[in-house]
């Protein structure tokens, strides 16, 4: 199991057969209708950059098709095979966190990346 990864290329997804099926900055809103359209995968990719120019994801984690089952728990995030903790709370937020402890508001925070000041 990876667990959370960082500083991952766009380019090492690429040459593993990995094919975007929803690309947004962070800024945008992701809907359950975005999220449904990854449903046919085998194993999910979700990452974050620092800026849109980016080819490098700061952080990210890989995971079953399982990570986009809805969750209701604003303070507990819970485990896929990948290694990393999940959560999807609709009208709350959708990501990963390296263990089961969250914080979930109208957005997910916590300790921030330091390299995307």
């Amino acid at each position: 199991s990876c667990g959370v990864i960082y500083n991952y290329s766009e380019e090492a997804l690429a040459l593993s057969g990995y094919v975007k099926c929803y690309d947004q900055p962070y800024s945008s809103s992701t809907t359950t209708r975005d999220l449904e359209a990854c449903n046919d995968t085998q194993i999910v990719f979700v990452g974050a950059k620092c800026s849109n120019s980016s080819t490098v994801f700061a952080i990210g984690a890989f995971g079953s098709p399982n990570v986009f089952t809805t969750t209701y728990s604003t303070t507990t995030a819970y485990y896929d095979l990948g290694g990393a903790y999940w959560y999807r709370y609709p009208s709350k937020s959708f990501g990963f966190a390296s263990s089961s402890s969250v914080f979930l508001n109208s957005c997910d925070y916590g300790q921030g990346y330091p390299d995307c000041v």
